[in-house]
């Protein structure tokens, strides 16, 4: 999923957004959680990492949506396939906690 923030950032900018590249500016507008630091097991970690790739997957879904209504196809198109790599990566993650 990392591979899509830059394709984002570079979206947001050609929409004449302002892109703050920082970790604390990305974590303080964040929708997503706070990944819990109390979690060591492995099935918590893979859980709580469930928890935040699902919710991440329905934001993306979100902004499909929204583009669509807008007729913004470039940025429908990018958000599909952050869909998809959310998608992809949830499946992988709950497999791995059905064994």
């Amino acid at each position: 999923l990392e591979a899509f923030a830059d394709v984002i950032a570079e979206r947001a900018t050609a929409l004449g957004g302002m892109v703050m590249g920082t970790v604390r500016a990305a974590a303080g507008t964040s929708s997503i959680e706070e990944f819990p630091g109390e979690t060591f097991e492995s099935s918590e970690v893979v859980e709580a990492l469930v928890e935040r790739v699902a919710a991440y997957g329905a934001s993306a879904r979100e902004s499909i949506e929204r583009s669509e209504e807008l007729e913004d196809m470039a940025t429908n198109d990018l958000m599909i396939d952050v869909a998809r790599g959310a998608d992809k990566f949830l499946y992988l993650l709950e497999a791995h906690l059905q064994g």
